[in-house]
């Protein structure tokens, strides 16, 4: 399940037990313009942490970065920092980030949504999906989790039912790819409804919650938004 972090330059790892704080976790040069800390994930003994504006090596201005943390006997380390493979200026990678059973998934501000396999010993970039059809603009990934097999993505400015109205697109893990199952949009659409802002999706991997929520206070005093729930009966959406 995707979280969302306020906290900029740290994080900071808690055990149930009270709450009690055990770590806090940084990493060498970071800077309080690369929002480390922007969004964050945990599954099992997993973390990830990202950096959606930090600079690349080259000068590649905010092009983000999702550093993964493991945990050890020896406590939480890090264990690599994830980027794209076509890294490139205001890609913003890690916008958004998910992670269940080794496999990662990345949004940003490029309409792409990037995913990571760990294999026992390292991890490595598997596919890039994008909205159908392809869009520039469309918000695709800005809403994002994973659970098992089984992947949803918001793509919050769609506009094939009505302008902004959004989508959502469900995915599902065949030999190691993500397939697009459906993509579903608003059932009445109208302008500006912005389906899958955010996305969460439970742990057995059949049950969706979409939102639907203006982006700024002028619209939502017209658009109180709403929240959308998905089930999958039979294998369909």
């Amino acid at each position: 399940m995707a979280v969302r972090c306020a906290i900029l330059g740290m994080v900071l790892i808690t055990t149930s037990t009270a709450y009690a704080q055990v770590e806090v976790s940084t990493l060498p040069g970071v800077s309080y313009v690369d929002l480390f800390g922007y969004e964050v994930d945990i599954d099992g003994d997993v973390a990830l942490c990202a950096a959606p504006f930090d600079w690349l090596p080259g000068l590649i201005e905010y092009a983000g970065s999702v550093a993964v943390f493991r945990r050890t006997t020896a406590g939480w380390g890090l264990d690599a920092i994830l980027t794209a493979s076509d890294a490139a200026e205001n890609d913003r990678f890690g916008a958004c980030v998910a992670h269940s059973n080794n496999r990662v998934v990345v949004g940003g501000a490029v309409d792409q949504v990037y995913s990571f396999r760990f294999d026992g010993v390292s991890w490595s970039e598997t596919q890039i999906l994008g909205p159908i059809p392809a869009l520039s603009s469309g918000g695709f990934g800005r809403g994002l989790d994973v659970a098992g097999n089984t992947l949803v993505i918001g793509s919050m400015f769609e506009s094939d039912a009505a302008f902004a109205s959004g989508a959502v697109y469900f995915y599902t893990s065949v030999l190691g790819n993500w397939v697009l199952d459906q993509k579903l949009s608003m059932p009445s659409p109208f302008g500006f409804d912005f389906l899958g802002r955010d996305v969460a999706i439970s742990q057995d991997g059949n049950v969706v919650v979409a939102g639907a929520a203006p982006t700024d206070e002028a619209l939502s005093s017209m658009l109180p938004g709403s929240a959308h729930v998905y089930r999958r009966v039979g294998g369909v959406w």
